[in-house]
């Protein structure tokens, strides 16, 4: 039984190890390339932007600008209609 246990803490554990960052670590990865790189750490979106588009045309990047998405578009929208679609399958009425 033991046994069982770990190996389920060990998938678990694997599973968790595989999911995205959290918004908390991409902001900590953020603010340390700004510190290394010797830019201040922008505050506003605009500046965010810019300073993006500066870093990829530094790079070489192919298409230095961000590209503009509609709201419906963004990762947090489609995972909350994903959870949604789950949850009405999950409880029909």
């Amino acid at each position: 039984m033991g046994t069982e246990v770990n190996s389920r803490r060990g998938r678990r554990r694997r599973a968790w190890d595989d999911r995205a960052p959290t918004v908390r670590q991409i902001y900590a990865l953020a603010a340390a390339l700004c510190a290394f790189t010797e830019q201040e750490f922008p505050r506003t979106r605009a500046d965010a932007s810019d300073l993006i588009e500066r870093v990829r045309v530094d790079i070489g990047h192919p298409e230095p600008a961000l590209a503009t998405r509609d709201r419906d578009e963004t990762p947090l929208q489609r995972r909350l209609r994903h959870r949604r679609d789950r949850r009405a399958a999950r409880d029909p009425e």
